[in-house]
């Protein structure tokens, strides 16, 4: 009975080492030579006090431990993948063509012999390309702003002829710098360039979804 019980331990001892499981396996051999004394266990536990199995064992759990680690870190370390832009190189395009104009005609694509039929076209193009609920390039709130400043301004015949005159070269006119003062809230720029009586929200539902006063943009 105590030879079965004792060959019993020592196969479970002999598991356990291939685990790296030591303390374990220590234990069963012990209590398998106090039941049966058996050269098998004794040379097993043996080795365990000689760090046999300790080195092999702590190595291949090691190795294990190790793979996993190593895959672990590899995880860690590995960047997350860069979020697909919610824009196309089409839009983004459109964006930075605008931020390189230097004129209103340039921002609507029209020539300064345009008539109002012509901008109102080239604006209504570019709003539907430049509208920040549809286009999510960086810089898009922007030429909204920029297209939506120029269209008000070039279909106001006063405010056309002030820009011509004052617009991109005032800098350059004798008379600019009184005539700046009441005009300078027509100079060009994204931040503060002819405003208008509507934002530039309000310029796309009148030609979108809305009527636009005559007096105002007409």
């Amino acid at each position: 009975m105590n030879k079965e019980a004792a060959e019993d331990c020592v196969e479970k001892a002999v598991s356990y080492l291939s685990e790296g499981k030591i303390e374990k396996a220590e234990k069963l051999l012990t209590k398998s030579i106090t039941l049966h004394p058996t050269k098998r266990a004794e040379e097993l536990l043996e080795k365990i006090k000689c760090g046999a199995y300790t080195k092999r064992a702590s190595s291949g759990n090691t190795s294990d431990d190790g793979v996993r680690q190593r895959a672990t870190a590899g995880q860690s370390a590995k960047p997350e993948p860069a979020a697909e832009p919610e824009y196309s190189p089409e839009q983004l395009d459109a964006v930075k063509r605008i931020k390189k104009c230097k004129d209103y005609y340039e921002v609507l694509g029209v020539t300064k012999e345009a008539t109002d039929t012509d901008i109102k076209k080239a604006y209504k193009k570019l709003a539907l390309q430049l509208h920040p609920d549809k286009n999510k390039a960086p810089g898009s709130v922007e030429a909204f702003k920029a297209i939506g400043n120029a269209v008000a301004i070039l279909t106001d015949a006063e405010k056309r002829k002030s820009y011509d005159l004052y617009g991109a070269d005032e800098q350059h006119h004798p008379a600019a710098h009184t005539a700046r003062r009441s005009h300078a809230r027509y100079e060009y720029a994204y931040s503060r360039g002819f405003e208008t009586e509507f934002t530039a929200e309000e310029l796309f539902n009148m030609f979108f979804g809305g009527n636009i006063p005559t007096q105002h943009v007409y």
